[in-house]
């Protein structure tokens, strides 16, 4: 059963507005989210044109003998207890984690996060997300050919929707455009979807 304790994980395509909603969380009084950590791209070593990747911790270390379970066990349940401190250190409750592959890493994240969390999918009309992408360019990042993006933008999109169906009680979908026309009404309803009503005291404002 989902509760209020339960981490938030965040993901959506590029330039589809999960900065913004990191942001937005950030500023509940209770939830910590903070800057973007690619600690899955780096397990995997999923860099592109990376000509250091024989020389990452994350390749380096499988040369001890350890498989791939052991070693997200071992350092998955690592960065989740960083992410429980940071939280601790800010006077916050609970956490976050934003990053736009977590969409990829949604199978990894329920093997970290045994009790549950909550699945925080941020949507953008692909035309607009692909084009703010073309715009920004993120070449260290993502494939150079149009084509190529939109191939990335479909399998981001197939990763986050295959978890939704098996698991609707734990997403939250949040679509760009409807945060734009309506902030505070949308934000509002992320919360509460969130188990994380705002209290009284506490004002969001555009």
């Amino acid at each position: 059963m989902p509760d209020d304790s339960w981490p938030i994980i965040v993901g959506g395509f590029y330039r589809s507005g999960t900065s913004l909603m990191r942001r937005l969380i950030n500023a509940h009084p209770d939830i910590f989210c903070g800057p973007e950590v690619k600690f899955f791209h780096d397990f995997f070593g999923r860099f592109r044109d990376d000509t250091h990747s024989h020389l990452r911790f994350f390749k380096t270390v499988r040369s001890l003998g350890l498989d791939e379970e052991q070693c997200l066990s071992l350092f998955g349940n690592a960065y989740v207890t960083a992410l429980q401190a940071a939280a601790e250190k800010n006077g916050k409750k609970r956490w976050a984690d934003k990053a736009p592959e977590n969409v990829l890493y949604l199978n990894e994240w329920s093997r970290l996060l045994k009790s549950g969390f909550y699945f925080l999918h941020v949507v953008r009309h692909p035309l607009d997300a692909l084009a703010s992408l073309v715009e920004i360019g993120f070449p260290k990042t993502i494939p150079a050919s149009f084509y190529d993006k939109v191939v990335l933008y479909d399998q981001f999109l197939r990763n986050a929707l295959a978890y939704e169906r098996s698991h609707p009680r734990e997403c939250v979908r949040v679509r760009y455009e409807d945060f734009v026309l309506d902030p505070l009404a949308i934000s509002e309803s992320i919360f509460f979807s969130l188990d994380a009503p705002i209290p009284d005291k506490v004002v969001l404002t555009t």
